[in-house]
């Protein structure tokens, strides 16, 4: 799916390039529209347990390790403890096939440390509703392909705090659509994450630039067309 993988194949000789596609990803722009959202943000807050004048951070991914909830539990923590109005917003679980454990602990220090400035939703399928509800989105993962989640955020004209790692870098643009940190270190996650929420005029720009580029590059229909007209 990313450009970088394309260029991996190449460079280690799994194929030529001229039998290499970078595929990319895309997302459905008339699902993810927030104008759709605008003016049932507040009451849709209140739905989830979240004031409507809170800053929310929030994660849509599977509840493990690779995903980078140790470092953004460890981060929300922090944030908390400073800004009486944080609030982390966890959208997903684990699944049977998941095995790791490895963030129990900071899941539960988080729980006992933030209360119900944590809120877990669990798997959900209205996914551009709570986005809405988001002022940051962040994806602190390990490795990934080409994020579908970070595409749907920025659709949703949310800066983006991700790792700095393939695929997250392909969709963000560092200082312009979010800030891309280094993988497992929640020191740098927690600056970037308050960087961004203390300043609304920042996010609001980061957000309109991100839906720009995720217009141009990443709707759907656009992505499969070009797969198509390419083979």
């Amino acid at each position: 799916q990313s450009s970088e993988d394309a260029q991996d194949a190449v460079k280690e000789g799994i194929m030529p390039a001229n039998k290499v596609l970078a595929i990319g990803n895309g997302v459905d722009d008339a699902k993810f529209n927030p104008s759709k959202y605008r003016e049932s943000i507040s009451e849709n807050r209140k739905s989830v347990g979240i004031p409507e004048n809170a800053r929310v951070v929030g994660i849509i991914a599977r509840m493990v390790k690779e995903k980078g909830y140790q470092e953004l539990l460890e981060a929300s923590i922090h944030l908390a403890e400073r800004h009486p109005d944080f609030y982390l917003l966890v959208v997903g679980g684990k699944l049977a096939s998941d095995h790791d454990q490895a963030i129990d602990d900071i899941l539960e220090k988080a729980r006992v440390k933030m209360g119900n400035r944590l809120v877990e939703v669990g798997f959900r399928s209205d996914t551009p509703m709570l986005l809405s509800l988001m002022d940051i989105f962040c994806l602190p993962s390990y490795r990934e392909g080409l994020p579908r989640t970070i595409i749907e955020a920025m659709m949703m004209a949310k800066p983006v705090v991700a790792t700095d790692i393939r695929g997250c870098r392909e969709e963000v643009v560092h200082g312009k659509t979010g800030l891309l940190v280094p993988c497992k270190d929640s020191l740098q996650l927690e600056l970037a994450l308050e960087q961004i929420l203390m300043d609304s005029q920042k996010a609001e720009r980061m957000g309109a630039e991100g839906q720009r580029i995720a217009n141009e590059l990443f709707i759907e229909s656009k992505v499969v067309q070009l797969q198509i007209d390419t083979i």
